[in-house]
Parts: C-alpha cells; structure tokens; sequence
C-alpha cells in the first residue's frame, strides 16, 4: 500500500516586493507580506465530481492511446472512489490499490491492475503571480511510486491547445520518484518562445536519512512572482529561477 497524504493552502501577496531581473536567482527573494485565500483542510472530501467544490478529478488512463494530457505514461487507473481517495482525520489519502477482480480498462480495451486518483483545482479555482502555493504531505516510500505537487496553466477555453503539456509548460513544486529513495525534486519545464526549444531547470533536494523524513509531514512550497519563481521545504529557500536567467540559459538540470 503506498499513500499520499496532503493539506493544501495558496496565498496572496500584500506587498509583494520588487523582484529583481537577475541573470539566475542566487539568493532568496525579498521578504514579502501575505494573505490566505484559499485553502483545503480535507476535514471531509466529497466523492462526487459533480458536487465537489474544490476538487476535479483526473479519470480513467488513456495514455497508451494517444490521449494527450497524461504525461509520463502511468501505470495506474485513476478512480474517484474511496477507495482510492478520502479524507481521514483531517488528511487526504491517495492510496494505489493492486486490482484482482473487475480490472477496469481504457478505451481501447486495456486492462489495468493498478487503481489510484488523482484531482486539480482547474476548473474550480485558479491562481496567477504574486501568489505562493504549499502542500503540506507526508509522501509514500513504496515501490514504482512517484508522488508530485505541481501547477498547470489554466485553459483560456475548452480544448484550449496551448496549454496540454509540454507546451504549456509546469511547475514540479514537489516530485519524489520511488527509484531515488533520498530526494525530493523542484523543477520548471515549458517550450520556448519559437514552441520548439525544451526549456527545463531543476534542483534535487537530498535528504540525509530518507526512512526518517518520509515518514514525517513536511511543507512543500513555490512562490511565484511576475519575475521568479523560488522553492521552499519546510519554509527554507532551496532553489529559484529568475525570467530573464531561464529565457537566456540553455536547458539545466
């Protein structure tokens, strides 16, 4: 069994203060003002797409048919059952389930031994600059598991091409992938101006012993100005990306 459990909040900022053009963001950014404006406590979560108010669900698994959108080629079926998704004492439990009976199946008849969930604010709400986004997540530490917290643009419309991934770009605010047991990673990836050029920058936070600090609950953070972007864990800068220093510098990892 391996499980995500998470609270999320998003702030506004007050006075957010003048973030500086550098060629890359070699310090942390300016101390600003910030106020709440949304946040989810998953003292109950609603099973029902239609009725939830907060959350959409990401359903079934359609990648092995062209289905765009599913990024990394999942192994798992996504569900909106309990299962698979509910709040319990005040956290939200993402749970994979191994499928024996009544394996569900793709369009194209595809049949998946693998069952989990996974939701987004799109539709629902949605959040520019000057706004910082953290989840607060103990994270799973099972096999072929690869939890993640991250932003998408938001359409401008239905079916609204410029922003299905890798075009329109994403912010990895927290990646843990199960065959790197001792780091978390951050980072940006989008196309560039000419909608050719792949445009990707990260840092990979190494945590000194894994089994202890999986096993605890830990915030995970992005601030997103108009001229940078800066991540946090546990409220401690580790990395940023400034507009100009990622136009201007070739692909990095």
């Amino acid at each position: 069994m391996s499980v995500l459990k998470a609270a999320v909040f998003v702030f506004t900022a007050i006075n957010a203060a003048v973030a500086f053009e550098l060629y890359e963001a070699t310090s942390p950014p300016p101390v600003g003002r910030w106020r709440q404006v949304w946040r989810d406590d998953f003292i109950s979560f609603d099973n029902n797409p239609n009725t939830n108010k907060n959350w959409t669900f990401d359903q079934g698994n359609d990648w092995e048919n062209g289905e765009k959108g599913w990024g990394n080629g999942e192994y798992q079926y996504y569900t909106t059952k309990r299962k698979n998704i509910r709040a319990e004492n005040g956290n939200l439990i993402i749970e994979v389930q191994v499928e024996t009976k009544n394996k569900p199946q793709s369009k194209n008849g595809v049949k998946f031994d693998l069952t989990s969930a996974r939701i987004k604010t799109s539709g629902k709400a949605s959040w520019g600059t000057n706004h910082r986004f953290i989840a607060r997540a103990k994270l799973p530490s099972g096999r072929a598991t690869w939890p993640a917290f991250w932003t998408l643009p938001q359409p401008l419309y239905p079916g609204d091409p410029g922003v299905i991934w890798p075009r329109g770009g994403d912010i990895d605010i927290m990646e843990r992938r199960a065959e790197t047991p001792n780091k978390v990673t951050s980072s940006i990836r989008c196309l560039d101006l000419d909608g050719k050029t792949n445009r990707y920058t990260k840092k990979e936070t190494w945590v000194s012993n894994g089994q202890r600090y999986f096993a605890q609950y830990h915030n995970y953070e992005v601030q997103h100005r108009r001229n940078r972007l800066d991540f946090f864990i546990d409220g401690k800068w580790i990395y940023g990306v400034t507009r100009a220093g990622f136009r201007a510098s070739d692909s990095k990892k």
